[in-house]
Parts: structure tokens; C-alpha cells; sequence
């Protein structure tokens, strides 16, 4: 099915599917989606604890403060909810498969951001490059 189709589905009309959802993580899985966002942890290392952070994303859509845009809804939809595989996932919405790792690790920072309260991102995770040590 595409990801439009799929979205159109999903669409809250303005209550959530379940408004009492929040996202059921463990600790391990809070470290492995830091570790993902903003460290060298893959996707597949990561999978399950991103798609809870989907899903939570969808069941209380309507309610929450926050709206990502088509097109990021679209990337999760297709890489996320349906697994298709990174290639297949990046012909269907038309973009590089580098490009579209790099946008998922992006999506799921603002949806940690969001649901994964208190979470400590340690500072080795955030690099800066050479020109901005020399300041």
C-alpha cells in the first residue's frame, strides 16, 4: 500500500485513537534510540524502539502538541510501520537511500524529543567539526 494511502487511514480527524497510549520503553531502549539519533547505533539495532515511538506518534495523534509534516509521515510510514527495506523504502517516496537514513535519524530526534521524557543525551554523542573546536 503507499505510505499517502496509509497516512489517509491514519489521520486522527481530530481524536486520538487512544489518548491513554504512552510509549511503553524500557531503559535499554530509551539508550539505544540516543544512541541511534544522535550516535553510531543502526536501525536495526533500533527498530523495535522506534517503532513504539511510532505508534505512540499515531494513537495519540490529535491530541499531542506536535505535527510532523507529510512527508516525514510518509518516510515513517514506509520504513517504519510497513518495514520495507531501506532501497525499496527510497524508490517508493523518490529519494537517495542516504538521504533517507539521514531524515529517519532526524524524525525520530524530534519524536524523542517529544515522548521520551527526561532522557539524557551524554555529550560524546553530540560531535562538532574541526572549524567549530578552533572557536
Amino acid at each position: 500500500m503507499e505510505p499517502d494511502v496509509v497516512r489517509m487511514l491514519l489521520t486522527d480527524w481530530g481524536q486520538a485513537l487512544d489518548p491513554n497510549y504512552s510509549p511503553r520503553l524500557t531503559e535499554a531502549q530509551a539508550r539505544r534510540l540516543i544512541a541511534y539519533s544522535w550516535g553510531p547505533m543502526t536501525y536495526e539495532n533500533t527498530a523495535d524502539a522506534i517503532t513504539e515511538l511510532v505508534k505512540t506518534y499515531y494513537l495519540r495523534k490529535g491530541i499531542d502538541n506536535i505535527a510532523l509534516p507529510q512527508y516525514y509521515e510518509e518516510t515513517l510510514i514506509c520504513k517504519v510501520l510497513q518495514a520495507r527495506p531501506w532501497r525499496e523504502s527510497a524508490k517508493v517516496l523518490g529519494i537517495r537511500k542516504s538521504t533517507l537514513m539521514l531524515m529517519l535519524r532526524e524524525v525520530v530526534k524530534v519524536l524523542i524529543q517529544y515522548y521520551v521524557k527526561y532522557i539524557e543525551i551524554p555529550e560524546y554523542m553530540i560531535s562538532v567539526t574541526k572549524s567549530q573546536k578552533k572557536r
